[in-house]
Order: structure tokens, then sequence, then C-alpha cells
């Protein structure tokens, strides 16, 4: 009988410990999940570059949101662009010191078939209020310069004469 005992009690033990690891490996998954939706550094206090020719601390879903950050901010500040009329050819993102804060800096190329092809820098500074790129999250722009206004300056300056 205190055979059976000790074979019951370590059958237990073992199907708690399998428990557990599958639990484990849930817990893990669904972190690292949520974790590539999530844009990087957000509650951090530190400066850092996250996104450049020579550091690439994002995935690319969280380089994908910076670029619509940056889209937005155009929109915001210059009207609705088509931005299937535009190849984004550069990105550089650093994490600002407050929570949420960001410099994103991007070039866009027109793609639209023609002689001239310009290309627009945007730089824009901003808070975003959500980390996760999943959900429409709202921002607040602190700087914004883009080569966008200096087009829509012109074609205003145009309409004077």
């Amino acid at each position: 009988m205190e055979k059976y005992k000790n074979k019951t009690t370590i059958f237990t033990l073992l199907m708690v410990a399998v428990i557990f690891l599958i639990a484990g490996i849930m817990i893990f998954k669904r972190t690292q999940t949520i974790k590539k939706y999530m844009l990087p550094a957000f509650n951090s206090t530190k400066s850092e570059i996250l996104i450049s020719s020579q550091v690439d601390k994002a995935n690319q879903k969280q380089e994908d949101a910076f670029i619509d950050f940056g889209e937005s901010a155009v929109e915001l500040e210059d009207g609705e662009k088509n931005w299937d009329d535009f190849d984004i050819k550069s990105i550089w993102v650093k994490k600002l010191k407050h929570k949420g804060e960001y410099f994103i800096e991007f070039v866009a190329k027109s793609n639209v078939s023609s002689l001239f092809k310009p290309s627009f820098k945007t730089s824009v500074k901003m808070t975003i209020k959500d980390p996760d790129i999943r959900k429409s999250s709202k921002f607040t722009v602190h700087y914004y310069d883009s080569d966008f206004s200096k087009v829509n300056d012109s074609y205003d300056d145009s309409d004077d004469e």
C-alpha cells in the first residue's frame, strides 16, 4: 500500500509540474505577442535612438506604427495626403525623456510617374497617449517641420498673385 501512495504522490507532483510548465509557456508566448504590439521604451525616461540606419530596436510592426504616426502628423498639419503615392525612404526615431514622447524623422519620396520625383523630409516631436499599436492612439504634436508645408506655402503664395 505504501508503494502505491508514493507512486500516486510522484504522479500528482509530475502532473502539477506539467500544468505549471504549460501555463508558464502560454504566459510567456502571450507576453511576447503583446510586447510586439507595444511601442518600444514607452514608459522609459531614458533618451535613446530606437530606429536609424545603424540602430534597429523596433520590430516591423512598431516601425510601421511610427511611420503611421508621422503620416498622421503630416495630415494634421498640412492636410490629407494619398500615401499610396509615396514610398518611405528612411525613418529615424528617438525616444525622448518623457513617457510616450518620441522624435520621428522620415523621408517620403513621390512614386507618381513623372520626370521629377521629389522627396519630402518631415520631423515631428510628439507625445503618444497609448503604447498599444493595435489601437488608434491619440497624440499631441509639440514640434513639426516638413517639406510638405513648404510646398503648401508655395501654392498659397502663388494663389495671392
